[in-house]
């Protein structure tokens, strides 16, 4: 399957939402998650598109960590926000779901993150939970679990990055 990752555009924010909607009823009722809000954070930069045939068919973004959730001490290495970088996601359409494309995405993010002189990129999975191969198979390590302030609990992989290249 041939596909384009790019940079998403705000003109992507109703073909990114029909994306997320299609990945969980969780984020289609996110009161927060609106064609405003997902232009919002294009405008952040850090959101990526995949398309095949000229149609969007996933996307993932990164975002500066927000530490101010969780307990401080828990999250303590985390903290550095000019270095630390989230992996939001990555969200396929569930008939493009495969890893060549997941992949490519998580490739793109990294990227970013290493031209914004990002030292680490971390994703966060509900605890507990098994993780995605593409986190496993591109050197992503656990470092521990950690409680948001609601008391959800959450596993930090991390991978870190020595440098700018």
């Amino acid at each position: 399957m041939e596909f384009k990752i790019r940079l998403a555009v705000e003109e992507d924010a109703l073909a990114i939402s029909k994306v997320l909607s299609s990945y969980s009823d969780e984020i289609d009722d996110d009161p927060e998650l609106t064609i405003t809000s997902i232009q919002e954070g294009i405008g952040t930069g850090g959101r990526f598109v995949a398309e095949v045939e000229g149609k969007i068919v996933g996307c993932t973004a990164i975002q500066n960590f927000n530490a101010s959730n969780f307990d401080s001490t828990d999250v303590e290495e985390f903290t550095d926000k000019e270095n630390v970088m989230e992996l939001v996601g990555i969200f396929l359409l569930p008939e493009f779901e495969n890893p060549e494309l997941e992949n490519g995405l998580l490739a793109v993010a990294e990227e970013d993150v290493k031209n914004q002189d990002g030292k680490m990129l971390i994703v966060l999975l509900n605890e507990g939970a098994t993780p995605p191969e593409f986190i496993s198979d591109s050197g992503y390590s656990f470092v521990k679990t950690c409680k948001e302030a609601d008391g959800t609990k959450f596993d930090f992989y991390k991978k870190e990055f020595c440098c700018k290249h």
